[in-house]
């Protein structure tokens, strides 16, 4: 996309054209520093050279005061259309009226039987009767009878012979049965245990198990049939919510509507629509997106929801979908049209949202194949995108490994940014929509916001006990899918939001900002301090980064802007104080070295690379402190690549974990001193990289690129020399980035 020369930038836009000849678009845009003043204007012209009247509604600024990021709306005469985007002062129009909408929703909710079936009897780690190899074990469920042969690695008494016979269970019983099926739930719910519920609702049925030997296993109940009951929300004749969009172009409000019962008019105790309606003026387009969200924090009995859900537009169902089962503190939603209108496809000027420094400075010269976006697409295709589905999440995110979620943001994200393809962008945004499935949305009904440390200052949503004012209320009924965890928890939607503008996707941003504030245990936390340091290294990286998403991206005017902010900035000066200001050797490191908290003797360098990553965000935008902190931390992710005159071989730079003091010593403050301490018996350096996968895009020696990239930028003693060795010395890596470009991070050229 080439943007004309007197363009900020441009976006190019394909949609359907209306009735009343225009096509509405909005999207999100951050800017650079500068780029647009306080008090500034903008204004379009479409690619006919035709001008095009722009809503810009601000939405965060950069310290200077300039422009950080808005929502842009217009509506455009033709499709495809590259929209450039000007500085200017638009003339005076009048605001078109804009077009009414009838909107409602309907749930059934209803509950089928769930019984759990439990193998083996073992407790924490004592080990329970194990079953015998050859044995056969009999599930009866109703009339029909479900058996498996115990095989050898499904014998023995700890946790994993048990949950390879819960798991086995799960294959027999659906692949054999009309009437029901079974699920297994992992970690979330117990290894061993096996979920049995029936296809057909308003059945109950009765579990026993036989079986010929040792071992054993144990029924029990865990969810009773209900009998449907139909709640309705409907968008009020006066709409009245909360304002997100206002102009002459696009009008969006934010309603909050209960469902209620038809028949008595209760409220739901649980269950909550949230209508986010947008209605264009020339156009006459309206785009609803329809939000259910189960997250009320304090809510009593808090627990899982199964319905049937209508969505209806002007009378007319827009979309329907059974058996929605809708986990507690979770949402999901949908997006309607008016009659005549889709999502248009919407593609940012690539260079120039590198050049904002919103996101990393990934190449922009790398050409991702379309082989390779194609392959994702046909991949994507066999996810669950449906209402609460995981799409290409990790479930279980303490899982270890290279994986491709895990960086500054996800591959998926990445590949997206870097191409603007349609269908890598779809990969995007149903990835942020999966996340919205995990268990982690707490809103406070009183201020309908993520409930605040500033109320709740002992409050957990992880390890740690909260004083009784600060608990939440015992889920009754919680089986999940997912299993959050701070240290391998990606980005989901921070970027969906950046290029949307969608509110939806700002609220996601927050309420995975709040969880990781209040995961920490509130006496490490310091309460209402919110300070994460009491985490893995890896997971105060992927901490701050998310903590850094929110603090910056929120609107100036956002309740919650200055929580973030403050935790934000507590945060800094903790780093500060403990490292970078630290001139005590007991507590500090010359070398810049953090030590592995649960093993103060040795360090992992590839989590260090990832708090340098996190930090480097930070003070590319501009956040007070974080420069100081990434320049301490510098000293050994930068260092350790250009000490080899020192005593130390780059090459063993990307090693998993080293050793950094002796025994009750202090760590060690020289770079040979450290070298020998490790390879004692290296005299001479390796001429290749020995490990850290350095052919491989997601290595330890990737995770140094983006490293050495970003220290190149401010300017790091040695870094503009290391990443340029590094790119001959690891063409593997290079080669590798067009297929993963999640570390194909560049120096920018220059330094803000």
């Amino acid at each position: 996309m080439a943007c004309p020369a007197d363009a900020v930038t441009c976006v190019r836009v394909t949609g359907q054209v209306g009735a009343g000849g225009a096509l509405p678009v909005t999207f999100g845009q951050p800017f650079r520093p500068g780029d647009v003043p306080g008090g500034a204007t903008l204004i379009g012209r479409d690619d006919r050279g035709a001008p095009v009247t722009l809503q810009l509604d601000a939405r965060a600024t950069h310290p200077d005061g300039s422009l950080r990021f808005a929502v842009i709306s217009a509506d455009l005469a033709h499709s495809p259309t590259t929209l450039a985007i000007l500085p200017g002062q638009a003339p005076a129009i009048a605001v078109p009226a804009k077009p009414d909408f009838d909107l409602g929703v309907e749930i059934t909710v209803f509950s089928r039987q769930v019984s759990v079936v439990k193998f083996g009897d073992r407790k924490g780690t004592t080990p329970g009767v194990p079953f015998r190899v050859g044995q056969t074990i009999t599930l009866a469920i109703g009339d029909e009878r479900f058996s498996l042969v115990v095989g050898p690695t499904m014998s023995g008494g700890d946790m994993a012979p048990f949950m390879r016979i819960a798991q086995a269970f799960v294959a027999v019983i659906n692949g054999q049965s009309t009437r029901y099926g079974a699920r297994w739930n992992g970690a979330n719910d117990g290894y061993e245990k096996l979920w049995v519920t029936t296809i057909r609702r308003g059945e109950t049925f009765v579990v026993s198990a036989d079986h010929d030997g040792p071992g054993r296993v144990s029924v029990l109940p865990y969810l009773a049939v209900e009998p449907p009951a139909t709640w309705v929300a409907a968008l009020p004749p006066k709409t009245a919510g909360a304002v997100w969009l206002a102009g002459p172009v696009a009008d969006e409000q934010a309603i909050v509507v209960p469902f209620t019962s038809p028949v008595t008019g209760q409220v739901h105790p649980q269950l909550s629509a949230r209508l986010h309606v947008r209605r264009y003026g020339q156009s006459k387009a309206v785009r609803a997106d329809v939000i259910l969200e189960n997250g009320w924090a304090t809510e009593p009995d808090p627990r899982n929801f199964t319905y049937d859900i209508a969505i209806r537009r002007n009378g007319v169902v827009a979309y329907h979908h059974e058996d929605v089962s809708h986990t507690h503190r979770a949402r999901w939603h949908k997006v309607v049209w008016s009659d005549g209108f889709s999502e248009p496809e919407i593609a940012q000027h690539i260079p120039y949202l590198l050049q904002s420094g919103a996101v990393p400075h990934f190449d922009p010269t790398l050409v991702i194949p379309a082989a390779v976006v194609q392959r994702d697409v046909a991949s994507f295709a066999k996810r669950d995108t449906g209402p609460l589905g995981t799409a290409q999440v990790m479930t279980y995110m303490p899982t270890a490994g290279g994986r491709p979620d895990i960086g500054l943001l996800p591959r998926w994200a990445v590949v997206a940014l870097l191409t603007m393809d349609s269908g890598a962008r779809a990969i995007l945004f149903a990835n942020a929509d999966a996340g919205a499935g995990v268990p982690l949305h707490y809103r406070d009904k009183r201020t309908d916001l993520p409930i605040s440390l500033d109320d709740h200052p002992t409050m957990v949503m992880g390890p740690g006990r909260a004083r009784p004012r600060d608990a939440f209320p015992a889920v009754t009924i919680g089986d999940s899918p997912w299993t959050a965890q701070i240290a391998h928890h990606p980005s989901l939607s921070y970027l969906p939001y950046l290029l949307s503008g969608d509110l939806f996707y700002l609220e996601e941003v927050a309420f995975w900002a709040n969880w990781v504030l209040a995961s920490v245990d509130p006496v490490y936390r310091g309460g209402s301090a919110g300070l994460i340091f009491a985490n893995e290294v890896r997971g105060q990286a992927w901490s701050l980064r998310t903590l850094g998403e929110a603090a910056l991206i929120l609107p100036d005017s956002h309740p919650m802007k200055g929580y973030f902010n403050s935790r934000l900035a507590a945060n800094v000066a903790w780093y500060i104080k403990r490292y970078a200001g630290n001139a005590d050797p007991a507590q500090g490191s010359v070398l810049g070295i953090i030590a592995k908290p649960d093993d103060p003797g040795v360090m992992a360098p590839w989590q260090q690379d990832f708090l340098f990553m996190a930090f480097g965000q930070l003070a590319q935008q501009g956040v007070p402190g974080a420069e100081e902190v990434l320049r301490w931390l510098g000293r050994f992710s930068v260092g350790r690549w250009a000490a080899d005159a020192d005593g130390f071989c780059h090459q063993m730079a990307p090693a998993y974990y080293i050793k950094i003091r002796e025994r009750g010593g202090p760590i060690l403050p020289t770079w040979r001193a450290l070298f020998e301490l490790n390879w004692p018996d290296v005299k001479v350096c390796p001429p290749a990289f020995p490990f850290g996968e350095p052919d491989s895009a997601g290595g330890y020696v990737a995770n140094a690129n983006a490293v050495l990239a970003i220290a190149a930028d401010f300017d790091i003693a040695g870094a503009a020399m290391a990443y340029r060795r590094l790119q001959v010395e690891a063409p593997g890596m290079v080669r590798a980035f067009p297929t993963n470009p999640t570390f194909a991070i560049v120096p920018r050229g220059i330094r803000r």
